[in-house]
C-alpha cells in the first residue's frame, strides 16, 4: 500500500483485485476488508473504494519495487519461493516489493496509472513480458530492470542466464553420452536470448572436438494439441533424435509423456534435457528430468543492484548481466 498512494486515491474495486491476482472475488473482498480494518482504504457505497487516511502512517520508510508479470506466466510462486525476492529486498536498502500482474486488457492503460517513478518508487522489475512493455518504460525513461534478454533497440539494464553457455553444456553434456542426433524444441516466438542459446549449441557442432552431431530444430506453437502432434512426428521419424533440449519445462514433460506413449525408454531410447526454471516439476517427474538450474538469490542480487544505480540516480542504461547455471544430471539422461 506504499505504491506512490496518497489518501483519496482511487483503489482497485473487489473484481478489478479477482482479476488482476487470478483469485476468488470472495478472497479479494477479504483482503478490501482487511485493508478497511486497519484504514488503509475506505469503501464509499456506490462509488468506490479509495485509499485511507491510514497509509500516512505506513509512508516515507519504505521505498517501493514494482514486479510486473503477465498472467499467462505462472511467475508468482517462483517469484517468492527461489529466493528472487529476498536477493532483490537484501540489496535494496528499505524497500518493500508490490507484485503488479498485467491485466489481459487495456495493460498499457494499467501501467499507464501505476505510479512507476517518483521519491518512494525504486524501480520495476519486469519479468516474462511482452516487448512493448520494455519499450514502454525504455520510451518513457522510467527505471526498470528486464529479467531475461532484452531487444537491441531497447536502453534498459537486463538480468538473464548466460544462455550462450547454457546451450554449449546442454549439447557438450549429450554429446559425452554418446547421442549424435539431438531434438532441439523451442517455442514459436523467440526471443533475444534464444538466438544466443541456438549460437552456443551451433558452435559445440562445429567444434572439430564434437564432430558428426546432427541438431533438429522444432518449434513449436503454444496450442498443446498441435504441439503435441508436431513432437511426436518428430520422435516416429526413422532418423528420430536420440536426445532432446527442450527450452521450457512444459515441453520436457510433455516430450516425456509423449516417449512413454510410443514406448521410448527414457534415457535408453531418448534422453530428455530441459533449461526450463521450474525446477520443482522437473525434480518431480517420472524419471527426474535433467536441468540448467541458477541461484534465485543471486539473480535478485543483481536485479537489486542496478534497481540501486537509479535509486541513486545514475541511469545504467543498457547494461547486460550474465548469471551462470550450472547442470544438473538426472536419470532422463
Amino acid at each position: 500500500m506504499n505504491g506512490g498512494y496518497e489518501p483519496g486515491d482511487k483503489y482497485s474495486s473487489v473484481r478489478d483485485l479477482a482479476s488482476s491476482f487470478s483469485v476468488s472475488t470472495v478472497t479479494a473482498h477479504r483482503v478490501i476488508k482487511e485493508l478497511v480494518q486497519r484504514s488503509l482504504v475506505e469503501v464509499l457505497p456506490r462509488v468506490g473504494t479509495f485509499i485511507g487516511k491510514g497509509v500516512l502512517r505506513n509512508k516515507s520508510r519504505v521505498s517501493i519495487v514494482h514486479f510486473i508479470i503477465q498472467p499467462k506466466y505462472n511467475e508468482r510462486r517462483r517469484f517468492m519461493y527461489e529466493g528472487l525476492q529476498e536477493g532483490i529486498l537484501s540489496s535494496v536498502e528499505k524497500s518493500a516489493i508490490q507484485l503488479n500482474i498485467l491485466p489481459e486488457h487495456n495493460s498499457e492503460d494499467f501501467l499507464t496509472h501505476l505510479k512507476t517513478s517518483g521519491p518512494e518508487i525504486v524501480g520495476s522489475v519486469l519479468m516474462h513480458v511482452s516487448p512493448w512493455v520494455h519499450r514502454f518504460f525504455a520510451q518513457r525513461r522510467l527505471p526498470a530492470v528486464v529479467i531475461g534478454h532484452v531487444e537491441e533497440d531497447t536502453n534498459l539494464p537486463n538480468v538473464d542466464r548466460d544462455q550462450y553457455r547454457m546451450g554449449q553444456t546442454s549439447l557438450r553434456h549429450l554429446s559425452a553420452k554418446g547421442h549424435s542426433t539431438i531434438g532441439l524444441l523451442m517455442p514459436e516466438l523467440w526471443k533475444p536470448g534464444d538466438n544466443l542459446l541456438v549460437t552456443g549449441i551451433e558452435d559445440v557442432i562445429s567444434d572439430p572436438h564434437t564432430p558428426g552431431i546432427r541438431l533438429k530444430i522444432q518449434s513449436l506453437a503454444t496450442e498443446s494439441s498441435s504441439s503435441r502432434k508436431l513432437v511426436q512426428r518428430l520422435l516416429q521419424r526413422e532418423d528420430r533424435p536420440t536426445a532432446l533440449i527442450c527450452r521450457t519445462h512444459s515441453m520436457a514433460l510433455e516430450a516425456l509423456e509423449i516417449a512413454k506413449k510410443l514406448a521410448l525408454l527414457v534415457p535408453k531410447d531418448l534422453a530428455i534435457l530441459c533449461l526450463g526454471r521450474d525446477e520443482a516439476a522437473l525434480k518431480n517427474a517420472k524419471p527426474p528430468i535433467t536441468s540448467m538450474s541458477y541461484s534465485g538469490w543471486d539473480l535478485g542480487c543483481q536485479v537489486g543492484s542496478l534497481l540501486s544505480l537509479f535509486k541513486d540516480n545514475r541511469w545504467p542504461g543498457k547494461k547486460n548481466v550474465e548469471m551462470p547455471s550450472r547442470l544438473i544430471e538426472r536419470q532422463s539422461t
